[in-house]
């Protein structure tokens, strides 16, 4: 996604309904970013029913959320947030603020929703997300990496096929030939 904006303009506080982590980044101008993980819901508050939306634009401020943190980003910074995460912007650079935003489905983030089940398991915006939570919250880390590591190494060299010489020289930091 693109976003483009004056001076002034931005979102709300709002939750996306993204089961996967997002990176956004600004390719021009500054923007601001308050941002944190979903309130405590009221102890005996249950589940939202499915499809309910309860974090959307503006909603937040309503039910006290308050942002963990708040920062600037400037032209070729970033921010990686996880899923569930309620969010506001605002560009603050005068002229246009440009920002590509995009979703990550690798890794998926197994330890954050085991951490955070109880919260994140009662929120409507991520009910696409709770069929997989449900198998998550016992699930046990692997101590061995091997497997996990071959799986990386052939995701990487089906990626990096893929890629032009522009592309490989772009990526390659230390000019050693490798990415």
């Amino acid at each position: 996604e693109f976003w483009m904006g004056a001076k002034g303009t931005g979102a709300r506080a709002h939750m996306d309904s993204h089961c996967i982590s997002t990176l956004s980044v600004v390719l021009h101008g500054e923007r601001r970013w308050r941002i944190g993980p979903v309130p405590r819901l009221a102890k005996g508050a249950g589940r939202s029913p499915d499809g309910e939306v309860v974090f959307d634009d503006g909603v937040a401020y309503q039910l006290g959320w308050k942002p963990m943190f708040e920062f600037s980003l400037k032209e070729g910074e970033a921010v990686l947030f996880p899923p569930g995460w309620i969010h506001e912007t605002l560009n603050t650079a005068e002229g246009c603020t440009v920002a590509l935003t995009t979703q990550f489905d690798i890794p998926i983030p197994v330890r954050y929703y085991r951490t955070f089940y109880n919260r994140l398991r009662r929120v409507g915006d991520l009910n696409a997300c709770w069929e997989w939570m449900v198998g998550w919250p016992g699930a046990k880390p692997s101590k061995d990496l091997t497997k996990a590591k071959s799986m990386a190494e052939q995701l990487f060299t089906k990626k990096a096929e893929k890629l032009s010489q522009q592309e490989l020289d772009f990526f390659d930091l230390n000019e050693d030939g490798n990415v």
